[in-house]
């Protein structure tokens, strides 16, 4: 019977590069999740009305949140890293297969726990530095650029490990400010000792230190955001002003170019007034979004190491393709969240007022999102024609 051939033993900036996957992807998904969660991390109107009644102090409704905060955080990083702790060791086949095991789990677990409690930390911060009411309207553009650095993080992991060693070995500051990095560099200081290249010591301290002062962040903020958020719902928040919603230019013009008949101008302004609304909706177009920007940046940017510099560079190729992915991104999220229900409870008042709705309905709809597309396609079109090298 053949003897089993010993394995092969990858070279170490190759087990760096499948060692970085794990920690971005722990990253991206710790935090694609709490920035998902935005609105369950603090208590919401209902929550107030239904439990200020019992008879159950203050202080226990706030430890029974943050507990099943902590649980439902825990579940998802071991959900999403269990396997990978548990069978890329025995994959990769290094000579101390326990060493190997702790080494992941430890620096996988400490990537996700730094996401969570910085968006976490930048939640509590918000809350109680502008309040509510404002806080509320900038969390759609919060959210979106969240997902969209997030995406992008993920989608250049493939592109950052082709180039880890050229860019740890470069002596450029920026590898200093790149969340990930600290992370692999406490992977690498785990699983093999001093031995590692001095940068990794250097990252690997940054990241003990960052995951500490997240930690201690949420510890300070997420207590008093809480209250107040507490306070203001019991409180109630300032009635909106109605000033502005008259005629103005724009939407006159609009009335007499494209939206001549009422049906549509009520479909097309019901859209603009409530699209943002759900919290459903703000997180699919911050995911489509973020999406499309990640996608076109990963086309688009390169990078060129040198020594002590590392910077990046745009490729014509992907400025070309960037118009029609944000094109096709912007009409596929768009076409997703206008054909979610968003509340079934009142669905019933337009089938007895309308019936079925009738083409001039859904042409107020194709409007809005074909009208969506042209001024995002062609603000990326002059974005874009502002960044570009110049032809050669």
């Amino acid at each position: 019977m053949p003897s089993r051939p010993p394995p092969l033993h990858r070279p170490f900036w190759s087990q760096a590069g499948d060692h970085s996957f794990y920690v971005v992807y722990s990253f991206v998904v710790m935090g694609a999740v709490t920035v998902y969660e935005w609105d369950l991390l603090f208590p919401d109107i209902l929550d107030i009305f239904v439990l200020s009644v019992l008879p159950i102090p203050s202080r226990t409704l706030f430890f029974a949140r943050v507990l099943a905060l902590a649980i439902f955080l825990l579940l998802v990083q071991l959900g999403t890293s269990i396997l990978g702790t548990l069978f890329f060791p025995l994959a990769a086949e290094q000579h101390n297969f326990f060493r190997h095991l702790f080494s992941h789990f430890v620096a996988v677990t400490m990537s996700g726990i730094f996401a969570a409690t910085t968006f976490l930390s930048i939640q509590g911060i918000l809350l109680n530095a502008i309040g509510e009411g404002f806080f509320r309207r900038i969390t759609p553009l919060l959210q979106g650029l969240s997902i969209m650095v997030l995406l992008a993080i993920l989608l250049l992991c493939p592109t950052v490990a082709g180039s880890l060693e050229a860019l740890l070995t470069s002596g450029s500051p920026a590898i200093r400010y790149f969340p990930p990095f600290w992370f692999l560099g406490i992977y690498e200081c785990l699983l093999n000792g001093p031995s590692n290249p001095a940068i990794f010591h250097a990252l690997a301290r940054t990241g003990c230190s960052a995951v500490l002062l997240s930690s201690a962040c949420t510890l300070l903020t997420y207590p008093l955001a809480y209250r107040r958020r507490v306070r203001q719902l019991i409180e109630g928040s300032a009635a909106t002003s109605a000033k502005g919603q008259g005629p103005n230019p724009i939407r006159r013009l609009l009335h007499a170019t494209i939206l001549r008949h009422p049906s549509q101008r009520a479909a097309f302004h019901f859209i603009s007034q409530t699209i943002l609304r759900s919290q459903r909706q703000r997180i699919s177009l911050a995911i489509f979004g973020g999406l499309s920007v990640a996608l076109a940046l990963a086309q688009m940017v390169t990078l060129q190491v040198e020594p002590g510099h590392a910077h990046t560079t745009l490729q014509p190729d992907g400025i070309r393709s960037a118009i029609p992915i944000m094109a096709f991104f912007t009409v596929a999220g768009l076409r997703s969240v206008l054909a979610a229900p968003v509340d079934r409870r009142g669905s019933w008042l337009f089938r007895v007022l309308i019936g079925r709705p009738r083409s001039a309905h859904l042409a107020g709809a194709y409007l809005w999102i074909s009208l969506a597309t042209f001024l995002i396609g062609s603000s990326t079109a002059l974005l874009l024609h502002s960044l570009s090298p110049p032809a050669r």
